[in-house]
């Protein structure tokens, strides 16, 4: 298994919509890497259902990928022409951004018209003229919050908050996600002259920002009501959708809807969160920060699966991929996209039969000069009386393969636990021994383990390690990527000493004082 040797893994292809419009139950591929580790596919996807909100439990039995040798063709990719059913491959493991985060831009774009920031804080009611407009709280306050929010959910890469009206400004330019607070100095007074806004090229503008990033995760979050101003009149929001997602732009969008407001058009925004990432929408500002925990949520979550594709349709050419079509399944949910396939050539299998006539042969060969050369040094044996014949001893039974048993070591009879531990022979922790408690050990990820171990592909509460009256056990406790002792996967294992057990993506090799 190759798991993932980045924090980022190369954007090999833009992910292109294919067929109809995305669904309510869809995965929305965000990245395919199939050019870096040819038979390794690597999918990085948002599964989302009817509420838009990512799909959490998901295991790596869950996920099927199905392949078109041309992106456009409706019929998937058969081993054989004649064959019933297409070439399906399972999951092997499954990891997400938040254990091992992807090299990420985001750009965070605030509306500045006065309508929606608000004017409350310069404008005071007039008791003199009922008629006169009432101040507006608008969602300025609680838009800067939801923006701190958001930037902490990049854990590597930078950050912007870019605002727009009728013009559009670069407000804080990429940064340190800690940067964003800086938000806080901006005012509604700044933009008490802001009338109109201009909501398609201001999105189009925040897309062409984040494509020349040039990172391999590029997020937008729009904090806005969506509508479009006169100057957008007539425009679709439809170009902006393909544009984003031909860059594998993510869209998150927040939009806040003022009663007071007589424009009903709100389809802009719900499009573009529907189709690339998320959609929520409140009357009531303060919801912007719950929105905004949400949205952080769902970019920590995004699934890394990896495949093993030995008989998927690699490119022909060993300096050219080929353009192939994908599509991911997990149970309900599917998404379809394209993307680079690089050379690969499944090596052949050999003949057996030289492999055992060969060795056999030379190993007779060696038995047969030994034998000779024995009986040539051998010296003549001196005539001895002939012995008496005995009954031969029974042959002594073949030794138990030993387990790892419970050792005495007072005086008193009062036995204490052998020492037993662990070794990481490969993984991200590898070379370092974890020594085995007396009682219950505990592995995983979360930091009151009693063995923690920062694999991205080890559940938080993977396994454990049972000190037992005749030995040591090991025990699955229902991890994601399962638990694996030579190369077989279980649920419970008594351990022997030299057992070779896997658990992630970390190799251990079990040792004890016997």
């Amino acid at each position: 298994m190759l798991g993932m040797r980045k924090a980022g893994f190369a954007v090999v292809v833009s992910m292109l919509a294919m067929g109809a419009s995305a669904s309510a139950q869809q995965i929305i591929i965000r990245n395919v890497d199939a050019t870096t580790h040819p038979p390794t596919i690597l999918v990085r996807a948002d599964p989302v259902g009817d509420d838009g909100a990512l799909a959490r439990g998901l295991k790596s039995e869950d996920f099927k990928l199905t392949f078109f040798a041309k992106p456009s063709d409706e019929q998937p990719f058969k081993l054989k022409p004649k064959d019933k059913d297409p070439y399906v491959v399972v999951a092997n493991t499954v990891g997400s951004v938040q254990a091992q985060p992807v090299e990420t831009a985001m750009l965070i774009l605030i509306e500045g018209a006065r309508i929606f920031v608000g004017d409350a804080d310069y404008v005071k009611p007039d008791p003199n003229d009922p008629t006169a407009d009432a101040p507006r709280q608008g969602a300025l306050r609680y838009a800067k919050t939801a923006a701190i929010a958001v930037a902490d959910a990049v854990k590597n890469g930078q950050v912007a908050v870019h605002f727009y009206a009728s013009n559009y400004v670069e407000t804080l330019s990429f940064g340190s996600p800690q940067s964003v607070k800086e938000v806080e100095n901006v005012t509604q007074k700044q933009w008490e002259k802001e009338r109109n806004r201009g909501f398609f090229a201001a999105v189009d503008t925040a897309i062409a920002n984040l494509i020349s990033t040039n990172k391999p995760r590029k997020i937008l979050v729009i904090i806005s009501d969506g509508v479009e101003g006169a100057q957008g009149e007539g425009l679709k929001v439809d170009p902006l959708v393909d544009k984003a997602r031909l860059a594998g732009v993510e869209i998150y969008a927040l939009q806040y809807q003022d009663n007071e407001d007589p424009m009903s058009d709100r389809v802009n925004m719900k499009t573009l969160g529907r189709e690339l990432g998320l959609f929520k929408s409140t009357k009531n500002a303060a919801q912007l920060e719950t929105f905004a925990k949400l949205v952080k949520d769902q970019i920590l979550g995004q699934y890394i699966i990896e495949f093993e594709a030995p008989d998927a349709p690699w490119g022909k050419n060993k300096s050219k991929p080929d353009l192939r079509g994908i599509k991911v399944k997990a149970k309900d949910l599917e998404g379809r996209a394209e993307a680079l396939f690089a050379y690969y050539k499944k090596p052949k299998k050999g003949a057996l039969w030289p492999w055992l006539v060969f060795p056999g042969a030379g190993i007779l060969l060696i038995l047969i000069i030994i034998i000779i050369a024995k009986r040539r040094s051998a010296p003549e044996p001196m005539p001895m009386p002939m012995p008496v014949p005995v009954a031969a001893a029974a042959p002594a039974a073949a030794p138990a393969p030993q387990k790892t048993m419970m050792l005495g070591f007072s005086a008193g009879g009062d036995d204490m636990p052998m020492v037993g531990w662990i070794v990481a022979v490969a993984g991200p922790q590898a070379g370092q021994t974890f020594k085995l408690q007396p009682g219950r050990t505990t592995v995983g990820t979360a930091q009151e383990s009693n063995i923690v171990v920062m694999d991205p592909f080890m559940s938080t509460r993977h396994a454990e390690i049972l000190a037992t009256p005749v030995g040591w056990q090991l025990i699955d406790v229902g991890s994601t990527n399962g638990s694996f002792v030579n190369s077989k996967r279980i649920k419970s294992h008594d351990l022997v000493d030299n057992d070779a057990f896997t658990l992630g993506k970390t190799d251990f090799k079990f040792k004890s004082i016997n």
